[in-house]
């Protein structure tokens, strides 16, 4: 809807200031202006001018994802009270929506997550092993908006940045049952959660430009050198 007012020339100004519609613009402007910011700042900016821009986004991001998934919760919850049975697909990093439908059904229905990385790889039984590091920001952002932890966030930021350089983002050539994507993902998690803040500042400038498969085997190697 937005969108569509926007195609017939309407401004955000003419938005009605007390609507859902205005709140859903701006926690989207400020979102998709916080990201924008990333970027740039990740091509030119600094290490630590990178990591705040980091948790810049991060909390933009997560003020949207609260909209977002109580909206959709609203929604999933009014069917369910209507006699359906719902089976509700969403990314890991929409874990409110689980939350907030238990909260709203817990002493009439069943509500329960499933993680599909919990039953493909059983043996990492951690929920932080499943998230990123950014994932894992965003979503302390998202149930405590308030969050004042600037160590533990700038360092959660900071590994962030090295995930992001070591993560494998093409499709995989490989066969579809040797689940490459969330075994590398378990990989890069495991590695990323091995670093400080010290070592992501001294990796951050080699890896910077490096493509995807150099800087991951400069960071293992950097892991096996200098962590075990």
């Amino acid at each position: 809807m937005i969108h569509d007012s926007f195609a017939e020339g309407k401004r955000p100004e003419d938005l009605d200031k007390g609507s859902m519609l205005y709140y859903v613009y701006l926690v989207e402007r400020d979102a998709t202006g916080a990201l924008l910011h990333f970027y740039k700042t990740s091509v030119a900016g600094t290490f630590e001018e990178t990591t705040a821009a980091v948790k810049n986004f991060a909390r933009a991001d997560a003020a949207r994802l609260r909209l977002r998934d109580s909206l959709r919760a609203q929604e999933i919850v009014r069917d369910i009270k209507n006699g359906c049975n719902i089976f509700i697909e969403a990314g890991m990093i929409h874990y409110s929506i689980y939350r907030r439908i238990w909260k709203e059904l817990k002493n009439t229905f069943i509500v329960r997550p499933l993680f599909l990385n919990r039953i493909l790889m059983p043996k990492n039984n951690s929920y932080q092993g499943l998230y990123s590091p950014g994932d894992l920001l965003t979503l302390a952002y998202v149930f405590h908006p308030g969050l004042n932890k600037d160590k533990w966030a700038s360092l959660l930021a900071a590994r962030s940045i090295v995930y992001s350089k070591i993560i494998q983002k093409e499709e995989s050539q490989q066969d579809a049952d040797s689940f490459f994507h969330l075994k590398n993902e378990s990989d890069c998690i495991g590695i990323c959660r091995m670093l400080n803040m010290g070592d992501c500042q001294y990796l951050y400038p080699i890896i910077r430009k490096r493509k995807t498969m150099d800087s991951f085997n400069i960071v293992r190697e950097y892991i096996k050198k200098n962590k075990l």
